[in-house]
């Protein structure tokens, strides 16, 4: 960052790491940013410092958990396609469906699914879809085949 002494630039550990709820990160910076950010090290719990720090010493497991979100968002992204419904893909690790449904989440909640509600944002039947583990995103899957059908 030499010759940006201000610059910073910060990401989450939530997803990539797998530390989602450590609320960690790490931040690339400006010597200068940096010196003035340490005064917050303090503050951050020591137990996901400790994540942290040993989440960083392998690199490729963090590059093989990536790979695996992006080949699950792609599979959910299809699978909800050949449901005829209506998806937009993102560049993160979760998928925003619109929906006619009235009341998609609390349906879904209802089966033990949760998903955001981002209608309120983006407009009416936006819902955000979080990638997750196999077998979670087949549940949601198998559950909002289900609500489709009725």
């Amino acid at each position: 960052m030499e010759g940006y002494p201000n610059l910073a630039i910060s990401r989450s550990m939530d997803k990539a790491f797998s530390l989602a709820g450590a609320r960690i990160g790490y931040l690339i910076a400006g010597e200068k940013f940096i010196n003035e950010m340490l005064q917050l090290y303090a503050y951050l719990p020591q137990s996901s410092l400790y994540a942290a720090i040993e989440a960083l010493k392998d690199l490729e497991y963090m590059k093989e958990n990536v790979k695996n979100i992006i080949a699950e968002k792609e599979r959910v992204y299809q699978e909800l396609k050949e449901r005829k419904m209506d998806v937009f893909n993102t560049s993160t690790n979760f998928i925003l469906v619109r929906t006619d449904i009235p009341d998609m989440v609390n349906l879904l909640k209802e089966h033990g699914i949760l998903v955001s509600d981002v209608s309120s944002q983006l407009g009416d039947g936006f819902i955000r879809v979080s990638i997750s583990l196999h077998e979670d995103n087949d549940a949601f899957i198998n559950i909002l085949s289900t609500i489709i059908k009725h």
